[in-house]
Parts: structure tokens; C-alpha cells; sequence
């Protein structure tokens, strides 16, 4: 019986730490297949282990790539050079390099305008300052 992968979910550590990081998600967005993401994959209640991921295809936040190394934890020996695994962009760690995607396709990441990282940042921004609508009031009678 093979056991799931539990993959970390970065987005949420972040945003638990007030880490905002515009760059990274404006990248994330921009993702194509053949380039590589760093994915860190659960070992124990306490460990994981970070390995490099070619990604194969997208599907909205979906994503679907091949492993690029073998990992060297045991609870993860299941896994080998080529194995799928479907995972969720929030689990994305980083992105590895910007012109690295020769081993899988040949296609690499544009880099954004800085006009699309103020876009980015101004709405992560108004995400987390979110005021809640004038229609609704709160009453302390």
C-alpha cells in the first residue's frame, strides 16, 4: 500500500509569519510546463525533506510534475527520479532558477514588468487590509 505524500502547505506558513512575497506568487502565476519548483514534502510529524519538481502540466492552481531527483529520506523511498506528483500552487517553496528548463521543455519564465509586481503587491496589500463593506454595521447596544 503506498502512503499519500503530505506536502507543506508554504502559502499558509507565510502568511501565519506576515511574509508577503508579491515576486513569488506574480512568478507562480507565470509558471509554464518545464520549469522547476522546490516542493517540501513531509516526512514525520516534525521533518520534510525539499525536492525539485519538473512541472509537466497546469491546471488552474493544480499543478502536475515529474521528480528530478530521488529523495534521500527513507519515508520517501517510494519515490524516484520520474515519479508524478500533483500538488497545489500553494505548495510551491520557490522557484528554481529562471532560464531552467532544458532537462524537461524548452521554455522558461518571463521576467514580470515591474508594473505587474506593483499590481501584485497592491493587491496583497488590499487583501490584507480588507475593511468590511459600509453596508454592514456592527451595533453595541
Amino acid at each position: 500500500m503506498k502512503l499519500p505524500i503530505v506536502f507543506e502547505e508554504i502559502e499558509e506558513l507565510r502568511r501565519r509569519q506576515g511574509i508577503v512575497d508579491a515576486v513569488l506568487k506574480v512568478d507562480i502565476a507565470q509558471l509554464q510546463p518545464g520549469n522547476k519548483v522546490k516542493l517540501s514534502l513531509q516526512l514525520d510529524r516534525n521533518g520534510f525533506e525539499t525536492v525539485v519538481v519538473c512541472i509537466t502540466s497546469i491546471h488552474e492552481r493544480t499543478l502536475r510534475g515529474k521528480l528530478v531527483k530521488k529523495p534521500k529520506a527513507l519515508g520517501l523511498r517510494t519515490l524516484d527520479v520520474g515519479s508524478f506528483l500533483n500538488f497545489q500552487s500553494s505548495h510551491i517553496h520557490s522557484i528554481v532558477g529562471r532560464n531552467n528548463s532544458s532537462a524537461c521543455m524548452d521554455r522558461s519564465i518571463p521576467m514580470p514588468s515591474n508594473r505587474e509586481l506593483l499590481r501584485a503587491a497592491r493587491v496583497e496589500a488590499e487583501l490584507e487590509c480588507e475593511t468590511p463593506s459600509p453596508r454592514i454595521r456592527n451595533y453595541v447596544g
